[in-house]
């Protein structure tokens, strides 16, 4: 057996610590596969909240839309005179909590159905559907105006309604 000399046992240290330091420069693949997992995570979070964003821009529009024709028709009926014949229709039933009921048949007489451009370049078009109802309470007349989606409303969407009441 060889002497082990002070010199040797140098040598043998710094290049065990080079070694070891090459060893520790890289990464394990435990390391690889959490790092993949973190990021994995942060990717579809991102991708459920832009999809979420879109959703709700989507139901935005559709609410929006809805508010401006039940809008449109309510100033139309404002403007006639009280004694006008437009006023003097009954129109759509209303449920127990006073609003446009659409479970019931439509009036003819009081139901608009509209589209409104949703995308030019695709040429797709929303459906709505408008309907009023026209209450005589004494010398007043309480004008309930109600707007929905025609088609495929989405779950738990619900109609947009106003009222207005006039008097002499």
């Amino acid at each position: 057996m060889k002497p082990v000399s002070e010199r040797n046992l140098t040598h043998c240290w710094k290049s065990h610590r080079r070694a070891s330091h090459y060893l520790q420069s890289g990464f394990t693949l435990v390391e690889m596969l959490i790092a993949s997992l973190v990021f994995t995570v942060a990717i579809v979070s991102l991708m459920s909240m832009v999809l979420f964003a879109l959703a709700a821009r989507y139901s935005s529009r559709i609410d929006s839309a809805a508010l401006k024709l039940s809008q449109q028709k309510l100033e139309e009926l404002k403007a006639y005179p009280l004694e006008h014949p437009a006023l003097s229709i009954v129109g759509n039933s209303l449920d127990a909590r006073g609003r446009i009921d659409f479970a019931a048949a439509a009036d003819p007489q009081a139901t608009v159905a509209s589209q409104l451009l949703l995308n030019a370049t695709r040429n797709t078009y929303l459906s709505f559907e408008t309907r009023w109802s026209i209450t005589n309470a004494g010398f007043r007349k309480i004008i309930t105006v109600a707007t929905r989606k025609a088609a495929a409303s989405p779950p738990g969407a619900e109609p947009v309604n106003l009222k207005v009441v006039l008097a002499p």
